[in-house]
């Protein structure tokens, strides 16, 4: 999979190092260089779900470092891609005929360029061998400060809760509305920063001109099988939609995504 930098030079400068592909954001490039160029790097991040190693590291030199009265809060966030399952075994980081890393890049690149809120996209990384086979993937995004999951901030604070639902069902419409599906809409990528919502985690995301009914009722659908497994209030997922605005989840897709949890459930 080529790329064209013509469609980021005016944000990140491409890099080749032996066989490593880089894309970093031009006033942070020498912060990154070093993030990227080896196998793991900075301080592990604890995080729920996912399949990548996290790791976190400040995004300033060491100089600002060691001259800072207080800790350098601003901080960047690096997520390696990983295999999950059987074909973690079988193949670790590798995938064969796409480079999702880029992928991803490129979807939340998009997500930046329609406004949405999003974490400041920082870099990637890839190797490919044969032309087909990519590997060492990570990508390198902003960290949001104190992020916590819809889920979390839904279950700690009852009392705000259907305002909490509805600010995150508005930000899910916007994101429809500019054409951006998302192919894992769950707890975990809708976080609440500070009084702000985020989306995250853009890998395999598809920017259309117009989405379908049917797309958006997928998506909202399994945010709200989310929900459920997380045990938050089926009131919640009601609020939501009033954020969402007028919608109408067709019925026969919720029939057919009743039975799809519910075969899921007895597995």
């Amino acid at each position: 999979m080529g790329i064209t930098t013509k469609d980021y030079d005016s944000d990140f400068v491409y890099e080749r190092h032996a066989a490593w592909h880089m894309l970093l954001r031009r006033e942070h490039a020498a912060l990154l260089r070093p993030a990227l160029l080896e196998t793991e790097y900075g301080e592990a991040l604890p995080v729920a779900g996912g399949r990548g190693a996290v790791r976190t590291f400040p995004l300033g030199n060491a100089q600002a470092q060691a001259q800072a009265q207080a800790p350098i809060r601003d901080h960047a966030v690096l997520r390696y891609y990983r295999r999950g399952g059987v074909m973690r075994a079988l193949l670790h980081d590798c995938y064969i005929g796409v480079n999702r890393p880029l992928r991803e890049f490129r979807a939340h690149y998009q997500a930046e360029q329609l406004g949405l809120p999003v974490p400041r996209l920082l870099g990637v990384r890839w190797a490919v061998q044969f032309g087909v086979i990519y590997q060492h993937g990570a990508l390198v995004t902003r960290l949001l400060p104190e992020a916590r999951s819809l889920d979390a901030v839904l279950r700690d604070k009852p009392d705000d809760a259907a305002q909490l639902a509805s600010r995150a069902g508005a930000i899910i419409r916007q994101m429809h509305d500019r054409g951006l599906w998302h192919a894992d809409l769950n707890v975990h990528n809708i976080v609440f920063s500070g009084n702000d919502v985020y989306l995250l985690d853009f890998d395999n995301a598809r920017l259309r001109h117009t989405l379908s009914t049917t797309a958006r009722a997928r998506n909202l659908l399994r945010l709200l099988r989310s929900l459920r497994k997380t045990g938050v209030p089926e009131s919640c997922f009601d609020a939501l939609l009033q954020g969402y605005g007028k919608f109408h989840v067709p019925a026969w897709l919720r029939r057919v995504y009743h039975w799809k949890w519910t075969l899921r459930d007895m597995w």
